[in-house]
């Protein structure tokens, strides 16, 4: 695409170079309902005129993005909350993860607790005292 926008451009900015080299010589302009005249070079009325249209055609162009780049502010700014909204419930779930995991630890500890305390239980005074000496 690069090269057929340098393809169309460079000969239309040598005819415009050009157009602009013979064109030098000083002219008249007159609008019919109104008296008076404007001398200008020759070149110049089409310089403007090429103006004129480029920005006349930017700004058209520019109004009939306005509905695409009003969608993607809309969107953009749906994304961020939904991005939001994505976070807060990855937290609420690390959480009741953690939640989760504390909760079964406890428990293998309160089991492992029973079954050390059952142990010495059913191993009785005397066994217990001969272990630790």
């Amino acid at each position: 695409m690069r090269y057929i926008s340098w393809i169309i451009t460079l000969p239309v900015a040598v005819l415009a170079v050009l157009f602009a080299i013979s064109n030098t010589e000083a002219i008249q302009l007159r609008l019919w309902p109104l008296e008076g005249s404007l001398t200008t070079y020759g070149f110049l009325p089409f310089y403007v005129a090429l103006v004129l249209g480029f920005l006349l055609g930017g700004f058209i162009t520019w109004l009939s993005g306005a509905r695409a780049r009003r969608r993607a502010r809309r969107r953009a700014a749906q994304l961020a909350v939904l991005t939001e909204e994505v976070r807060r419930h990855r937290e609420r779930q690390a959480a009741a993860e953690d939640e989760a995991a504390r909760a079964a630890e406890s428990s293998r500890l309160a089991v492992a607790s029973r079954a050390a305390s059952d142990v010495a239980r059913l191993e009785g005074p005397g066994e217990a005292a001969a272990e630790r000496r």
